[in-house]
């Protein structure tokens, strides 16, 4: 708990001083605010700041302080490269499989995935709107002014024809999706063979050295087992996303995030306008940002406010491209609908699932033809080495359920379930020991 609110009053710091440094002077406005503008206190900042640092050393010690000074300076560092991706990589999705939320699960990863294939994109769109936002707080310089007006333009720009990509193809929507349509197209396991390829290498060169191809060969199954595990949960669950709720629930929180996203980029437009020529709007008061995206929320809803009036040919032209906006908004919300209800989106769906369905057997094949092992066979390798992967196979809640799934489709048949294989495991595994023992 010390070291969830150690990492808040850190975060709360960090912000303070990039608020302070790019954007506004915190203190002197909160001041005026209470009519305080030209108050004592604010000429004695800096000396306060350090009787504060002083009495934390006092109290923590040299050791503590120095080492709370430390993780400070660096907590930037932590929190992107640490503490952020221990979240949303292994926290996050630790809870949905605790409750059994495949399908969200499934959403989550295809968000991630979208993520970091568009990570060159999403920071260079986010540097952009920083310096641009840096530059309207910082500078009255004409050019720069411009110039945001034209980066926040561009990105309004950019997103919309991304939507408008998505709504026309839902199946980008999920990455992994799109990815094994790709390779339901080409039916070229190239994954399977350069993983089989490099095994075969292992044992050319390895030749009389047992352990090295041993600990290979398990690596190898492991890969193939975890491979096997994934195309066979999208086979058996994909199916429920041709639910058209399923689809349109998603579709509509990022409907949301665009209207949200063009709403905040309009509101900018708006101000940095203001800022170039404040004849370019009548005010009735003095007006500050959020006062220009309560007007540019407004604007979009094709409502109008009365503190801020456009009185300039751009600024009306502005304040008639926010409803055009609203517009494009609600198209890309039927055409959305309009594709989850289309026969194409089924047919991406089926011919993922087929894509999973053949890799599934294919890698069935390769532990054949490889290592003369089925599946459970396979898994029982995993448990002799004492592999923690295997409890991940046979354990997890995730395994399990797709081991119900098998199970209901071998009940009808004098086959044995997978569940009764898995059961049989332990037994196998402890009689192989015990030979190896007596050995």
């Amino acid at each position: 708990m010390n070291y969830f609110f150690k990492n808040i009053i850190f975060l709360f710091i960090w912000a303070y001083i990039l608020i302070k440094i790019f954007l506004f002077d915190i203190e002197r406005d909160l001041m005026n605010n209470f009519g305080l503008a030209n108050h004592w206190i604010l000429n004695y900042r800096f000396l306060i700041i350090i009787i504060f640092f002083s009495l934390m050393w006092y109290l923590l010690g040299h050791v503590k302080f120095w080492k709370n000074f430390a993780l400070l300076i660096f907590f930037p560092f932590i929190l992107i490269f640490w503490i952020l991706p221990k979240i949303f990589l292994w926290k996050i999705p630790k809870i949905m499989n605790a409750k059994k939320s495949w399908l969200l699960m499934y959403v989550y990863l295809n968000i991630i995935i979208n993520s970091i294939f568009s990570l060159r994109s999403n920071m260079l769109t986010l540097g952009s709107l920083l310096l641009a936002i840096v530059f309207i707080n910082k500078s009255n310089n004409l050019v720069l002014l411009i110039t945001s007006i034209l980066i926040f333009s561009l990105t309004i720009i950019f997103h919309l024809i991304n939507r408008f990509k998505l709504a026309f193809s839902p199946i980008r929507m999920f990455r992994i999706n799109l990815q094994l349509l790709v390779m339901n197209n080409n039916k070229n396991p190239e994954f399977i063979e350069n993983t089989i390829t490099s095994y075969n290498k292992t044992v050319e060169a390895e030749k009389g050295n047992v352990d090295k191809i041993e600990q290979k060969k398990v690596d190898t199954i492991q890969t193939l087992l975890l491979t096997y595990k994934f195309y066979d949960f999208i086979s058996k669950r994909l199916s429920e996303f041709k639910n058209i709720r399923l689809y349109m629930g998603i579709s509509l929180l990022k409907v949301l995030y665009t209207f949200v996203l063009i709403v905040f980029i309009l509101s900018l437009i708006n101000y940095t306008l203001f800022l170039i020529n404040f004849n370019n709007f009548t005010t009735i008061e003095t007006v500050k940002y959020f006062d220009f995206l309560y007007y540019s929320f407004h604007s979009m809803l094709l409502n109008s406010v009365n503190n801020i009036q456009p009185l300039s040919m751009l600024a009306k032209l502005l304040n008639m491209i926010g409803p055009f906006l609203g517009i494009i908004i609600t198209i890309f919300l039927i055409a959305l609908y309009m594709s989850a209800k289309s026969e194409r989106y089924r047919e991406n769906i089926d011919d993922v699932i087929k894509s999973s369905t053949y890799y599934v057997g294919e890698l069935e094949k390769s532990l054949r033809q490889t290592f003369n092992k089925d599946v459970m066979e396979a898994i029982i390798t995993l448990k002799l080495a004492k592999y923690s992967f295997y409890r991940m196979l046979t354990d997890s809640k995730f395994f399990k359920d797709i081991n119900e799934l098998n199970d209901s489709q071998t009940s009808n048949s004098n086959m044995p379930s997978v569940s009764e294989k898995t059961s049989s495991v332990n037994e196998i595994s402890k009689d192989n020991n015990g030979d190896l023992n007596q050995k």
